[in-house]
């Protein structure tokens, strides 16, 4: 539910940006890297043992661009503004369109995937790295007439996607190489292949239009076997059994949930009381939890590929700098190690290369300390 607040927020102020960048100093147990004219902050080992330990090699910074997904160890797909094109008149703003690329980071060389009239956004890649799915929220350069798309990674359109709401379409997750799944109008789930086959499954939730539209929706969700899984708007996970129709409460409090690449486990944000979080795993039942951090504003959950590590991002209203920032846990040993003491995700997620050496964190700078922001996106490498 972070994610998806944040982004119904996004679609109705998408040209309104503002973010907080942070700054660094050299202090004693830090190291300071310098990429790309930029100073950042990473955790220094201050001479300990750090065999076993998650620790941060080498960090490259891409600036002007955002990160978006992984499509090897050496290549990215990222989207960039294009400033050539006329902005898009929103009717409460301005938006600059946006256009999506494969990047190969030892060679540099980048190819651009759609059209560049096209506006691109909240991109997602199939498990085999072979498709894409993105959402134009501006299609006809019109707020309201979303549009949902599957290409190649060559670019090649697979399947275009316009029955669910673009506030469905932005939540879409791929389960399997060849199917997305999203929310549908509110109380359903929709399911789109790129076959071009689609499915609903409707009402699984009951529609109650004497309130907000957005207090009747099915959240982020996900499909096991024959069991769908998401988030309402009470802050609840529930499973759904597609051929009995059996609903059953799992967990509350909860603002969101990462599923494992295993299918065997969830990553969940649980609110524990205002502007403290905890981030908790448990089995498919909500059962056998294990807490892994319960302080502070948690988001941008994410598994690495092997499921032994999960990184997230902290945030604590005056914080000491051990306190926040993004960090990596070990599964098996529940040690969890500080990658850096001054990043902040700007809610972009963290993504990891599908060897589980690198990291993709996104952020938004102040450009020399004036009113213009500066996206960037860093490729964290571990060691």
């Amino acid at each position: 539910m972070i994610k998806r607040k944040m982004i119904l927020g996004i679609i109705a102020v998408m040209c309104i940006s503002s973010f907080t960048a942070c700054g660094s100093q050299n202090k004693e147990g830090r190291q300071v890297i310098e990429k790309s004219d930029k100073t950042i902050v990473v955790k220094a080992n201050n001479n300990e043992d750090i065999s076993g330990e998650v620790t941060v090699d080498k960090i490259e910074s891409l600036e002007g661009i955002r990160g978006e997904e992984w499509i090897d160890d050496n290549k990215i797909l990222f989207t960039k503004e294009n400033k050539e094109l006329k902005p898009i008149d929103t009717g409460i703003g301005v938006h600059n369109i946006r256009n999506l690329y494969s990047f190969n980071l030892q060679s540099k060389e980048e190819k651009c995937l759609v059209d560049k009239s096209q506006d691109v956004d909240f991109i997602g890649i199939s498990p085999d790295k072979k498709h894409i799915m993105y959402v134009n929220i501006f299609e006809n350069k019109k707020l309201g007439n979303e549009m949902g798309y599957i290409i190649d990674v060559k670019g090649n359109k697979k399947l275009q996607i316009q029955e669910p709401y673009g506030s469905d379409m932005i939540c879409t997750k791929w389960i399997g190489n060849e199917q997305v799944i999203m929310p549908y109008k509110a109380s359903g789930v929709y399911l789109g292949n790129i076959n071009g086959k689609s499915s609903i499954i409707q009402e699984i939730e009951k529609y109650n239009p004497k309130v907000e539209f957005w207090e009747n929706m099915i959240y982020y969700v996900v499909k096991v076997g024959d069991k769908l899984y998401y988030v309402t708007y009470d802050k609840k996970i529930v499973s759904y059994d597609i051929k009995t129709k059996e609903k059953k409460v799992i967990k509350e409090n909860a603002l969101d949930f990462e599923l494992s690449p295993n299918k065997n486990q969830f990553a969940i944000v649980r609110e524990v009381e205002k502007d403290k979080h905890s981030l908790i795993l448990t089995d498919l039942e909500g059962k056998n939890e294990v807490v892994i951090v319960d302080e502070g504003r948690i988001s941008d959950t994410s598994w690495s590929p092997d499921q032994k590590k999960i990184a997230y991002s902290v945030v604590k209203d005056n914080a000491v700098q051990k306190e926040q920032g993004v960090f990596v846990t070990d599964i098996d040993t529940q040690k969890s190690y500080q990658i850096s003491v001054d990043y902040r995700v700007n809610g972009d997620g963290i993504k990891w290369s599908p060897s589980g050496k690198k990291m993709i964190v996104n952020r938004n700078e102040s450009k020399d300390g004036s009113d213009e922001w500066i996206e960037s996106a860093y490729i964290i490498t571990l060691k």
